[in-house]
């Protein structure tokens, strides 16, 4: 998995490409989440309409970070999750969890211009 990041004093953008399916691509995962975290950038946007697969450890970084954020104040954000990784994360219950955005929807990010 590729990890692409752009931060702005509000908000920041993290792009995931590819398959989140290894210890590696989920200490990537981690160290992203935890460095919006540390800086306490108001909105995060997960950009994933590139983002292929999401394994059980990755979801699991999402949901703790998730709770972290929330009880600092911050939001995360799914956005541009492909119709395959939705319906993968509505097996799991994430998508009752976290604001997921359609990949056809306009956001706010470089990524999507």
């Amino acid at each position: 998995m590729n990890i692409y990041q752009e931060f702005h004093p509000e908000q920041t953008f993290i792009r995931l490409c590819g398959a989140c399916e290894n210890g590696n691509d989920v200490t990537l995962l981690e160290q992203a989440l935890s460095t919006c975290l540390v800086r306490g950038i108001k909105r995060i946007w997960l950009v994933c309409d590139q983002l292929t697969q999401l394994n059980f450890r990755a979801q699991h970084c999402l949901l703790l970070h998730s709770d972290r954020m929330e009880a600092a104040g911050l939001q995360l954000f799914m956005a541009g999750v492909p119709v395959e990784l939705r319906d993968a994360l509505d097996l799991t219950g994430i998508s009752r969890l976290l604001p997921l955005l359609p990949a056809d929807a306009d956001y706010p990010s470089p990524f999507f211009s």
